[in-house]
């Protein structure tokens, strides 16, 4: 994957979570939902089936809801 291709997953996730979701109401808020999508990376990574779709999945999420404290709340 290339980085525009990685830029533009996250950008299709951001706008899709953005649809789903009202915008984050405090930085606390955000850093909740950040680390939720975080270990949800984390338990992706170290299952053993290592499944590179599933990573690559929550990996731009995390990424996406990243992006969100900055549109959102900077």
């Amino acid at each position: 994957m290339t980085p525009e291709e990685a830029l533009q997953c996250i950008k299709m996730e951001f706008l899709r979570a953005s649809s789903i979701h009202p915008v984050l109401h405090s930085k606390h808020e955000a850093l909740a939902v950040i680390e939720e999508e975080f270990l949800e990376l984390r338990e992706e990574i170290f299952t053993k089936l290592y499944v590179q779709d599933h990573i690559r999945e929550e990996a731009t999420q995390t990424a996406a809801m990243c992006m969100r404290l900055l549109v959102d709340l900077l």
